[in-house]
This record gives C-alpha cells, structure tokens and sequence, in this order.
C-alpha cells in the first residue's frame, strides 16, 4: 500500500515536537499499572462473572467495567453493546481465551512475522475468538494494548478511518480480531518508519491530533453513498425525531436492543467494526431488525444494511434468532425495487414527514 504524501510529511513534521505531557504519562502509567495488577492471568483465572460482566452492580475491579471505562485514558472502546464482552454462557471459555492471549511473549515476534504476516499464535487467537460470540476486536485490542503496549497501539474501533486517511489504496479486506491484529501491524510500521522516537501511546495520541477523526465518527471505510452536508445533518434530525417517537412509530412492535446505551446515542449502535446502525430493534418474535435511514435510497443502500445485518447475525443472534432489515427513506429507485426482490429479509418503508404552520387564533 502507498502512504499518502501528505499523510507522511505531517506525520515526518509533528513527530519531534509533540510529546505528551509528564502528567498524561504518568496519568497512562497508573492506569496501566493498577490493571495489570487488578487482572493478573491469575486473577483472571478466578473471576466470577459478577466481576467480570457489567451491571451487576460492581464497578472497581470489575473486568469489563475497568477495561472500557475505568482505564478509557488508555484509549476508547466506549459505546455499543455491553455484549461486546461476551455472553455468559461462554464465561469459561472467555476466561481461557484472555490467559492464553495475556500470556503470551511481550515480543513482535509472538504475532507478527519479519515481512508483517500474521503468526501461528495469532492465526490461534483469531479462530478462537470466532469460537466466542461477542468477543471481538474491542475486547481483544484493547486487552493486547494494556498488557503489551509496545507492540499494540491503543486505537481500536478507528483504525479503519485512520489508515483510510493514511494509506491511498486502504481497503479492509476482514473483520473481527484478524483485522485488528492487521490493521494494528499496519499503523506500527507507519510509526517505526517514520515516527520512530515516538512511544506507541505517543503516536496514537498524534494520529488523533493530526487527523479529524472523533469517537462520534463512523469507522466505515468505504462510504456507499456521497452526500452533501447538508442532507447529512437532515438525516441526523430524522435520527432524533425517530427516536423521540419511536413507540408511537413503530406501534409497540419494536423495542431498541440495548435500551440504555441506544438512548443515550437516538437510537444508533455502534458495532466498533462495520459502522454505526441507526436503529438495532427486537421484533415481537424475538428476532433482530436493523434499520437504516436514509433521505434518498439506492442498491447501495441495501448492501449497506446487508453489511450491518451479517454483523448482527454473526454477533449477537442466539440460537433460532433471524436477524432482519428496514429501509427508511423519503424516496427509493428502481435499482433498490430490483434488489429487494431477491431479499425477502429487507422491507423497505417510505418516511412522510410533513410541517404545517397556521395562523393562531385571535
């Protein structure tokens, strides 16, 4: 892949003057210390699920609390769902699963070839974490950069939109903890070459200075659909009115997959990997319904949802859960009529919105 000259002569330029702060350092030292020490592979190894999963009442030394909120300095994996832990029926399994990748060698060579290629133990902890519905990239990149942070960049669900800005030809080609483990190589080599007297905390923290990239960002790389500002801030409006009325919309026969996160963002979830759904909803049978809003609905817009809804399936569908899609716009073309013909999964439904103003009564 080609580094963008731009890309590289800001990185080249920024590099030997920025440096963080004596109080950051030792502000990401702390944190880092206090969990090393909290989640020893022997503290792991004891774990009940009380202290390992979310609310349940314990903050302080609770697993999953602590790896995305308690040590957030650390780098952000903040938002989605809480099932991006795991699920707890597979709590032995998940506890394994983090020893074994904690346990490893603090050395590039336990997960990177010489030429950048994926190692036998990362090739392990890949089709392991496949084995684990919900454990995905956010955990595990998150877990790798704290216990190992001179391999591990602490940039995780943005890695896409970083190297996208980086890189001319930049195209994720997988997902899940392989892609991390890829993309993660990726943005090491761009420090080591031309950032070399920087910390991998450091660099982080410059690519984040340098490049506009928010938490609020989507991590699509490959943007289906181009559209004027303007309509982007209209669809976020519809976003918002949606979610205020969206018992009264849907009649009682959706409810939002994780109510108290998705209240939080109007409704959206953030899958940390393939975007950020505008709606994730449960069904009266139980099964997942992703929506996708748009002002104005092409084929690409249904293998934008194909795209969310395989993630769902592959994610958080539990046993004979099928996993469905709605389309909301304010128009649709032939092209999308043709597509949906072949999907029986996608509906699509047209948005009406209307303003009426009168004159007040004397």
């Amino acid at each position: 892949m080609i580094l963008k000259e731009n890309a590289k002569g800001l990185i080249i330029e920024n590099a030997d003057k920025f440096h963080l702060s004596d109080e950051d350092k030792k502000e990401i030292e702390s944190k880092r210390n206090y969990f090393l020490s909290e989640f020893s592979k022997e503290k792991i190894a004891r774990l009940d699920k009380d202290h390992y999963f979310q609310g349940r009442g314990i903050m302080q030394g609770n697993f999953s609390y602590e790896l995305e909120w308690g040590s957030k300095f650390l780098g952000s994996i903040g938002g989605g769902s809480v099932y991006k832990f795991g699920y707890e029926q597979d709590f032995d399994k998940i506890k394994k699963y983090l020893i074994k990748i904690i346990s490893a060698n603090n050395s590039i060579e336990q997960f990177y070839t010489p030429t950048g290629e994926l190692t036998q133990f990362s090739q392990e902890i890949i089709k392991d974490s496949k084995d684990i519905k919900g454990v995905r990239r956010a955990l595990v990149g998150k877990a790798l950069s704290i216990y190992f942070p001179g391999i591990f960049i602490n940039i995780f669900g943005h890695q896409d939109a970083f190297l996208a800005k980086l890189y001319e030809d930049y195209m994720p080609e997988t997902s899940g903890v392989e892609l991390y483990l890829r993309n993660n190589y990726l943005l090491l080599d761009t420090k080591n070459k031309y950032a070399p007297n920087l910390s991998n905390d450091d660099f982080g923290h410059l690519l984040y200075k340098l490049f506009d990239i928010f938490e609020t960002d989507t991590i699509e790389v490959e943007r289906t659909e181009i559209t004027p500002q303007i309509e982007a801030l209209e669809v976020q409006h519809y976003q918002s009115l949606i979610h205020r009325n969206f018992t009264q919309l849907f009649g009682g026969e959706l409810s939002y997959y994780d109510l108290e996160r998705q209240n939080e963002k109007h409704g959206q979830f953030d899958t940390q990997e393939v975007g950020i759904i505008d709606f994730l909803t449960v069904d009266k049978n139980k099964d997942l319904v992703v929506i996708e809003l748009k002002r104005n609905s092409t084929d690409q817009t249904l293998g934008q949802i194909l795209r969310y809804m395989g993630w769902v399936n592959e994610n958080l569908c539990k046993n004979s859960q099928k996993v469905k899609g709605i389309i909301i716009a304010e128009s649709k073309d032939n092209r999308l009529d043709y597509a949906l013909t072949v999907v029986p999964s996608v509906v699509f439904r047209k948005m009406n919105l209307g303003v009426k103003i009168e004159e007040s009564e004397k």
